[in-house]
């Protein structure tokens, strides 16, 4: 058996720390460095008597760090790239959210960016955006919320306040180009691409959904709160905004079908779709070919 000695840590003198420093902090480090403490210690809470503590101790270490930096002066989250996991205070509850944040190795505070909000499929969380750096395009910003769970097809539990509420908070951080924002999701998050836009149709520029099933909403939250949209009585809010499709013929989850009959009674209306599809892919992201038919989509619609 392994033995873990954690290092000292408490939350009331963490909090007061940083209150007394609130000044070095923006509005998002303070609400992140809340929401971490937070997360820690319910995990520390939770922790039986047989587990070693890695986590929670590398945890209390980067912490320490934070609280180091921010007493000389220091924002931990300043100048940071690549993925960031981050919080902010819901105006809709006053709890604190998480996302993960994505920032270009060459970010420059003085232009400005287009944005990609990347929603997760089921039984996945903000961190799924780690694993989809291949369908972020080049000098974007992404963006991944949590969506106030892991399987509600963004549908219930105040999802649609949530992508709100990180689109808002990323925009503060960041030199954000409202007018391009590319709405995109997996599986589940690929309904959720639809059912978003349904919610908020002026918000996004284009959408991208991989494996995703337009009907699947009613799998995760009650049928009145989660439309089909192979229901053409659902389909207006999409006839004026590109949408990049693509579903492997092998997809065991989301059926294939239910993307080809959205896809044709989009095309009917008039709508621009973009539909690829792969013989020897399941449910999954597409291959090499069409990852570079979507970069190329994305650079022509997102001009």
């Amino acid at each position: 058996m392994g033995l873990s000695i954690l290092p000292k840590f408490d939350e009331d003198e963490f909090e007061n720390l940083l209150q007394k420093r609130r000044d070095v902090l923006s509005n998002s480090s303070y609400c992140t460095m809340q929401f971490l403490t937070k997360e820690l210690c319910e995990r520390i809470k939770k922790l039986k008597v047989y587990e070693t503590c890695r986590t929670e101790r590398i945890n209390i270490l980067r912490l320490n760090r934070m609280i180091n930096l921010v007493n000389s002066g220091v924002d931990p989250f300043e100048n940071s790239f690549g993925f960031v996991r981050k919080a902010y205070r819901s105006k809709v509850d006053s709890t604190l959210q998480p996302y993960v944040v994505y920032l270009p190795e060459n970010y420059d505070k003085s232009k400005k960016y287009p944005l990609m909000v990347y929603l997760h499929g089921s039984a996945s969380d903000e961190s799924n955006i780690h694993g989809v750096l291949g369908i972020i395009p080049k000098d974007f910003i992404a963006v991944g919320p949590f969506g106030r769970g892991k399987s509600n097809a963004y549908s219930r539990d105040n999802a649609q306040d949530d992508i709100a509420e990180v689109i808002n908070a990323v925009s503060e951080d960041y030199n954000i180009d409202t007018a391009r924002i590319l709405l995109t999701g997996f599986s589940m998050g690929g309904y959720g691409v639809y059912r978003t836009f349904f919610e908020t149709p002026n918000k996004y520029k284009a959408l991208a959904v991989f494996s995703g099933g337009p009907n699947i909403g009613s799998r995760y939250a009650p049928a009145e709160l989660a439309p089909d949209f192979t229901d053409e009585k659902n389909l207006s809010p999409f006839k004026s905004v590109p949408i990049f499709i693509f579903h492997g013929e092998k997809d065991l989850n989301v059926t294939l079908q239910a993307t080809l009959d959205f896809a044709s009674k989009m095309k009917k209306t008039g709508a621009t779709i973009e539909l690829q599809t792969e013989p020897d892919k399941g449910h999954e992201f597409p291959g090499i070919s069409s990852i570079e038919k979507y970069m190329k989509w994305v650079e022509k619609v997102m001009k």
